[in-house]
C-alpha cells in the first residue's frame, strides 16, 4: 500500500471508544466514576501510556495484547499487527519528556504542551537518527486514546496508539 504523504500517512481519532478494562494489559482495572473523580494523578502531571505496533501486509496475525484495537486497525487495512513495544509514565506539563526508541526503529518523544478542561495537547515527535520525520501536536481528552500510524517501519508502517489519563 503507497502513502502518498512521507510523514505520516493516516491520523485516526480514537477517542474515548476505547474500553478501559482490558484496554491496556498494564493498566489498573476501571474503577466506579466516584472513585475516579477522587483519584488525581499528580498535580501537574498528565499519564502516557504509548504502545508502537508493527502493521504488514502478509499471513493474517493480531498480537493478543491488541485484541482492544481491533476494530480501529481495521481502518489500516494491513494483515499483520505485531507489538514492539509499550512505554508509560508520567510527564510534567510544558517541559518534561517521554522518550523511547523503537526496536529497530524511530526514536519517539512524547511532551505535555498544555492541559486544559477534558483535553491535554501532546506534541509527538519522532526521529530517524538526527533527522526530525514527524512532528504533530494533537488533543486528547481524559482517558482517550488517539492513534498515529505511517512512519515506514521495517515491511509495513509503525502505529502509535497514544493514551492520555489526568
Amino acid at each position: 500500500m503507497a502513502f502518498p504523504l512521507r510523514l505520516l500517512a493516516l491520523v485516526l481519532w480514537v477517542g474515548l471508544t476505547v474500553p478501559g478494562n482490558n484496554a491496556w494489559a498494564d493498566s489498573p482495572p476501571k474503577r466506579p466514576a466516584a472513585a475516579q473523580s477522587q483519584r488525581a494523578e499528580p498535580a501537574g502531571k498528565v499519564g502516557v501510556r504509548i504502545l508502537a505496533v508493527a502493521a504488514s501486509e502478509g499471513t493474517p496475525h493480531l498480537d493478543p495484547q491488541l485484541k482492544h484495537l481491533v476494530k480501529h486497525l481495521a481502518y489500516l487495512r494491513h494483515d499483520r499487527y505485531e507489538l514492539v513495544t509499550k512505554k508509560r509514565g508520567m510527564i510534567g506539563i510544558g517541559g518534561e519528556d517521554l522518550e523511547f526508541r523503537v526496536q529497530d526503529g524511530p526514536r519517539v518523544v512524547v511532551t505535555v504542551r498544555e492541559l486544559g478542561g477534558n483535553r491535554a495537547k501532546i506534541r509527538v515527535r519522532i526521529f530517524r537518527g538526527q533527522k526530525k520525520v514527524a512532528d504533530t501536536t494533537v488533543a486528547i481528552q481524559n482517558h482517550g486514546t488517539f492513534i498515529l500510524a505511517g512512519p515506514k517501519y521495517k515491511d509495513g508502517i509503525l502505529i502509535l496508539p497514544i493514551r492520555v489519563d489526568y
